[in-house]
C-alpha cells in the first residue's frame, strides 16, 4: 500500500496572507520509511511555498512515534516548497526500514 495524504475540506483557513490546509497523512504497514523521512511538496498540499507546517492530531503511540516536521530549504530570498516529515522513537533514534503498524497523524501545513 502506498503513502497517502488526504486533504480534509473543512481544514481549509486563511490567515491574513497565508493558507492553512489541514490534511491526513496515512502509511500503512510495511510501507517503506525513507531516509531523511517522507518529503511533502507544497504542490500537492494545495499551496504554492511552505512557511510553517505542525501536526494538530491522530494515531500517535505513546512512546513509539515522535513525528518532528523540517522546513525544505530555500534559495536566498525564496520561500520552501516543501516539508519533511520524519519519525523517531522514544529514544531519540530516527526510525528506519517501514513505518509503524497504520501510521496516522492529521497535519496543518501553511503558507502561500
Amino acid at each position: 500500500m502506498a503513502i497517502t495524504t488526504t486533504l480534509v475540506p473543512d481544514g481549509m483557513d486563511v490567515w491574513g496572507k497565508h493558507r492553512a490546509h489541514t490534511f491526513d497523512f496515512h502509511a500503512a504497514s510495511g510501507d517503506t520509511y525513507p531516509s531523511g523521512g517522507v518529503v511533502i511538496k507544497a504542490k500537492d498540499v494545495g499551496l504554492s511555498y511552505i512557511t510553517g507546517a505542525m501536526v494538530v492530531g491522530g494515531g500517535l503511540r505513546q512512546a513509539t512515534d515522535f513525528p518532528i516536521l523540517y522546513l525544505g530549504s530555500a534559495a536566498p530570498f525564496s520561500l520552501p516548497t516543501s516539508v519533511a516529515l520524519r519519525l523517531f522513537s522514544a529514544l531519540g533514534t530516527e526510525i528506519s526500514g517501514t513505518f509503524p503498524a497504520d501510521f496516522n497523524i492529521r497535519l496543518l501545513v501553511y503558507g502561500g
